[in-house]
């Protein structure tokens, strides 16, 4: 019954999968599993590669390019964040060894780059992870960016033992909810982390990052990597989209506003009064709104369970959550922008969310969590947690937990000698609490506009994990940076 709601609002409204992918075999591609999935064949475009079919969401951003014998498909919005032209920088991966060259890249955005060679087919995307990219285990190859366009592709169940997990006390007692290692409700489809690239021909994945020893780095060096990440996106998004930023208490979305208000770069901010809001906060955001001198919107949103919307958002983005309240709540502000007099003057919005900065700020390293003390997939299940408060633990969860790390450990090459000297609790929190939870926040986003990461950079987050350790271990890090472009901002109190 559910799913049939589920259908009938993207029959009506086509706000699922935004930005999508489903790529398959040329003999695979068939729409015949029902009315959703003739809904997804019906309407995305397919575009030819090689021996592969790509069916790409209207409305997404694609372009192919040919260099030397591989065959790039590029999905989404893609920029190099030092600048160069992103092509070139496709180009240079061919050079050698395409997997290794890999981990020299730094192109932000929200994308999937697809390589075709003779005999493979590789799938990586951006350095935070933000276009979730999922694949097939076992012998079958297919690609897509959402879980669900795989399974009704191919008809497969979804997972007993995690169907289980997420409605286990312990889970929904979880205040921040995502999955252990890097498994989706569906048996036989993972998501691919971030830093590692899918391969048909291994019928897995790699780790292409690190590709070299971690350095010591300086503080001055850290700044001039923000300025680099955060003027490629202001640069990106302005000849595309109206940005939207949220304006928070916090240091982390303050960093990306800066550089907008620092060049006189218009834009939305946007405050949830609904969502980890203080009134502690009132009076910060007040201010931040005042000295840039943005069109400021405030958003509440009264929702109730079993909302259409808030059900479609949840599934959007994997069936892991509770609730979307994020969704909703853009949706509001998607509805707020449509309705302004110059609405159809001005270019569609897109939400630039503060993620990356707690990757910069080494959120794992708190404590005792130094490298020193070892890592492990007993490291992994205790920085998860697997305890409830009210509940305590249950032996089923426990284990359900720990395979999925033993096999997220192994497939994920988390051993000291594949990090080459980065500390693995940073590695962890980036590739997997980034990309199990922030990314699937971003996807109930989808449904009310495209969602870009804020801080997207693989140079900026490998500078900042080689920054001393005392330097990084709070807010005041990048509090400093905001200070150093603008004074009058960081000098803002931080909530």
């Amino acid at each position: 019954m559910q799913m049939d709601r589920i259908t009938d609002f993207y029959e009506k409204t086509g706000r699922l999968f935004q930005g999508g992918f489903l790529i398959l075999r040329k003999d695979e591609v068939t729409g015949s599993g029902g009315r959703f999935l003739s809904l997804i064949h019906q309407r995305f475009e397919k575009v030819h590669v090689g021996d592969f079919v790509a069916l790409i969401a209207p409305g997404t951003t694609w372009f192919t390019l040919q260099s030397d014998d591989v065959t790039f498909l590029v999905i989404g919005d893609v920029f190099d964040n030092d600048g160069d032209a992103v092509e070139d920088r496709l180009r240079a991966l061919t050079k050698g060894d395409l997997i290794a060259n890999l981990g020299n890249t730094d192109l932000g955005g929200r994308h999937a780059i697809v390589a075709i060679t003779e005999g493979d087919l590789l799938v990586a995307n951006d350095p935070f992870g933000s276009r979730s990219v999922h694949y097939c285990t076992g012998t079958r190859v297919a690609v897509a960016s959402h879980a669900a366009l795989l399974a009704h592709q191919f008809g497969m169940p979804r997972d007993k033992a995690t169907t289980a997990f997420v409605n286990a006390p312990q889970y929904l007692d979880r205040i921040v909810c995502y999955l252990p290692g890097h498994r989706t409700v569906y048996r036989n489809i993972r998501r691919l982390p971030p830093n590692h690239v899918y391969s048909a021909r291994f019928g897995g994945i790699a780790r292409f990052w690190p590709h070299k020893p971690c350095e010591e780095t300086t503080r001055e060096q850290l700044f001039d990597r923000f300025d680099a990440a955060l003027n490629a996106l202001r640069t990106f998004v302005v000849a595309r989209y109206t940005p939207v930023i949220s304006i928070t208490g916090g240091v982390d979305t303050r960093s990306v506003l800066t550089a907008f208000h620092n060049t006189g770069t218009p834009f939305t901010g946007v405050t949830w009064r609904d969502l980890n809001y203080t009134r502690q906060e009132a009076e910060v955001v007040s201010t931040i709104a005042e000295k840039t001198g943005c069109a400021h919107l405030y958003i509440s949103q009264t929702r109730t369970d079993g909302d259409l919307l808030d059900i479609c958002a949840a599934y959007n983005a994997g069936d892991i959550f509770r609730a979307a309240p994020r969704g909703v709540l853009m949706d509001k502000v998607r509805a707020e922008i449509a309705n302004r007099p110059d609405a159809k003057e001005v270019l569609p919005p897109a939400f630039l969310i503060g993620y990356g900065g707690e990757i910069v700020r080494g959120f794992y390293r708190k404590g005792k969590r130094g490298p020193e003390h070892g890592f492990n997939v007993q490291t992994m299940i205790d920085l998860y947690g697997v305890a409830s408060r009210k509940h305590g633990t249950d032996k089923a969860y426990s284990a359900y937990a720990a395979a999925a790390f033993r096999e997220f450990y192994q497939a994920a090459r988390f051993d000291p000698r594949s990090l080459k000297g980065f500390d693995p609790n940073d590695v962890f929190y980036w590739e997997h609490r980034m990309a199990m939870w922030a990314t699937p926040t971003m996807e109930t986003i989808d449904l009310a506009m495209p969602c870009l990461v804020g801080l997207n950079s693989r140079k900026l987050y490998e500078t900042a994990i080689g920054l001393p350790v005392e330097q990084r271990m709070s807010k005041e890090i990048i509090l400093s940076y905001i200070r150093s472009r603008s004074p009058e901002l960081g000098a803002i109190q931080v909530i």
